[in-house]
């Protein structure tokens, strides 16, 4: 096991909940309690993504995480040259109504402003302010290029808000969660899209109000990756925004029946050739703190078509394909999270043994 550098960034989490009830997740289209305060919190995020990713990010002066500066080997093909003005700053554009923290993000590399904003258009009589106005603003004469007013999430109070890190360099997607409802703004298009919702491989439950709410949300170029209350990670492939593709997880632990799944997925490398690279994200509810967890210190050509009954053992072993007629096992625990490294007289043995000597560890 191996440590990851992290990045330390600040959390919005909504905290009151309304009565207790227990409807399967398809159903989330039932009314739910309303939704009243949004508080201000901190969070923790580690990202190592594929090989040797490192991240030298930029903070904005609200706190919001914007476009890493460098991106490592692992990305660098689909990576382009995009020239920058080194004398560019951030523009001070008189934005429309009332903005709350990590609501505004400025795209360096086009210039522009995004802002979710509450105005008197979209204030309800009975809930106050509802922050669902979405504007664009052109950074080079803050002249507004886009407006549009996206529809209550569950509540009007229940706030809009622009996804935390946003690394899009190559996809120029900046991406907006709602209560459960995400939507994609393409930069280069001026295009709104959506809105779609997490997916996930195993049915889930709803216990109470809060289940389903979108709680953390990421984007890392032609990935989407987020966490729902209760429900857990997802992950979408935006290499096509116009429809974007729901990655299922290849395996998921229940530590919880309906409730609790450490899911692990599986992203290809820039070159699809050099592999793929496995991540089980994970969130702290108690700490506000999100991890992406890759397991690979490199892209592994990993066999994808496991058997679906080991899919739920907490004691994973995996097929790593070496060469033309050759191949290593990737032992993972789903419990910890972890990959364990095995020795080389455990890992010639059979699958079977080999989960019996994780189990001792």
């Amino acid at each position: 096991m191996s440590s990851n550098p992290c990045l330390c960034i600040s959390k919005r989490h909504l905290l009151e909940t309304g009565s207790n009830i227990t409807i399967p997740f398809h159903t989330n289209h039932q009314k739910l309690p309303t939704f009243r305060k949004i508080l201000n919190m901190k969070s923790i995020i580690q990202f190592l993504l594929f090989s040797t990713l490192l991240l030298a990010a930029g903070c904005s002066d609200d706190g919001r995480t914007t476009n890493a500066d460098t991106l490592q080997d692992s990305l660098q093909q689909d990576s382009v040259a995009i020239a920058t003005n080194p004398t560019l700053e951030k523009p001070d554009c008189p934005v429309s109504d009332h903005v709350l923290k990590g609501n505004m993000f400025w795209e360096s590399h086009e210039n522009l402003l995004v802002v979710i904003a509450a105005s008197q258009e979209t204030e309800d009589p009975d809930f106050g302010e509802s922050h669902r106005l979405l504007e664009v603003y052109d950074g080079s004469n803050c002249q507004k290029i886009f407006r549009e007013i996206l529809p209550v999430n569950i509540s009007p109070d229940f706030p809009y808000y622009l996804s935390k890190i946003t690394y899009n360099k190559v996809s120029r997607i900046v991406a907006i969660q709602g209560f459960n409802q995400i939507y994609l703004f393409h930069l280069g298009e001026r295009k709104l899209l959506g809105p779609f919702q997490p997916k996930f491989l195993n049915e889930r439950y709803a216990e109470d109000a809060q289940t389903g709410m979108i709680d953390r949300l990421e984007v890392w170029e032609n990935y989407l990756i987020g966490h729902a209350n209760g429900m857990g990670a997802f992950v979408f492939d935006l290499h096509n925004p116009e429809q974007p593709t729901p990655i299922l997880p290849l395996a998921e632990y229940a530590v919880e029946t309906g409730m609790i799944y450490n899911s692990l997925f599986l992203l290809n490398s820039a070159d699809h050739n050099d592999g793929t690279q496995a991540i089980i994200p994970a969130y702290n509810a108690d700490t506000e703190e999100f991890k992406i967890n890759p397991l690979f210190s490199k892209p592994l050509k990993i066999e994808q078509n496991i058997n679906p009954k080991v899919r739920n053992n907490r004691y994973l072993v995996l097929k790593e394909f070496t060469g033309a007629n050759e191949s290593r096992p990737v032992a993972i625990d789903m419990g910890k999270m972890t990959m364990l490294d095995l020795p080389p007289a455990i890992a010639s043995k059979k699958a079977t043994d080999i989960i019996a000597w994780m189990k001792s560890q």
